[in-house]
């Protein structure tokens, strides 16, 4: 499954392919005309945005605030049963939450002219987040931005954005093609998923929540969006290739190498993660 991040959306899952309009996406419901809208303008002539160093294995340090909650969610048991994991470190995090007309990203605090515009919402109508990384300096915040390269980064100022602390985050193994979610220092859910094909895999990183989306079909009832992008596919359908957490009509590819590089669960997990988990929320893929 991929997400264009252009003139248009599209989602590619199985061989087939919907195409919805930025803005008026409230399910995946078939062809429609293309946006005009988009969420990323990119500056002419100006230093390209460093790409920040390949993510460790370890759990995140980074997300958002919006329907989640401090108290930590009752722990899932899923198909096959976990057992009770020890403590874990905290995926304790911050968000920078865009307003007014979007925010200026700069290569580094020492540059006079940004690398970036980011508008405030996204191209399909969410209020725009960027994962904080990296120690600040004052008065700036290193954040993970939504172009190419994965773990490319850059540097706003903190005045333009309002922060917010997160408490979860969901680390993905390619290995053993498993997903946790962890909230604070418990494992909330461990369950097994759905990773990328030989041809299409999904690339490690370090990402974050970009939307929640309703969605229907091959996707499941919810898609999460990642602001991470394909690796192998690099032009889709006249746009870029985004990543996400979605359901399937599949359940028996979940274990499997599957998918265009996306990350499929069961429809009740995918359920119960769009319900928990907002907009900024940490992705690891190792």
């Amino acid at each position: 499954m991929i997400v264009r991040m252009r003139a248009s959306t599209s989602l590619l899952l199985l061989g087939v392919v919907l195409t919805v309009p930025a803005l008026r996406l409230a399910g995946l419901v078939g062809p429609s005309a293309a946006s005009t809208t988009s969420g990323l303008s990119t500056m002419a002539d100006v230093t390209p945005i460093v790409t920040a160093p390949e993510a460790a294995s370890a759990v995140a340090t980074d997300g958002q605030p919006a329907s989640a909650s401090d108290a930590a969610p009752a722990p899932i048991v899923t198909s096959p049963p976990t057992t009770a994991a020890a403590p874990v470190p905290t995926v304790a995090s911050t968000t920078a939450h865009v307003r007014g007309d979007g925010l200026d990203v700069y290569h580094d605090p020492s540059a006079a002219q940004p690398t970036l515009h980011i508008a405030p919402t996204t191209e399909f109508g969410t209020p725009r987040v960027l994962l904080v990384v990296g120690s600040p300096v004052d008065p700036w915040l290193q954040v993970l931005v939504p172009v190419r390269p994965n773990n490319a980064v850059g540097w706003i100022r903190a005045e333009d954005v309002d922060l917010s602390d997160g408490h979860d985050a969901l680390r993905v193994s390619l290995r053993d093609r498993s997903l946790e979610w962890v909230h604070d220092t418990t494992v909330v859910l461990r369950t097994p998923v759905a990773i990328g094909a030989a041809s299409s895999p999904t690339p490690p990183g370090r990402y974050f929540v970009t939307d929640v989306l309703p969605s229907g079909g091959g996707y499941g009832p919810f898609i999460l969006a990642l602001n991470g992008h394909s690796d192998t596919l690099t032009n889709f359908g006249g746009g870029d290739a985004r990543l996400a957490i979605h359901g399937t009509n599949d359940p028996a590819s979940i274990g499997s190498a599957a998918s265009h590089g996306c990350v499929r669960l069961t429809n009740d997990l995918i359920t119960q993660l769009a319900s928990s988990l907002p907009p900024g929320t940490p992705v690891i893929v190792a």
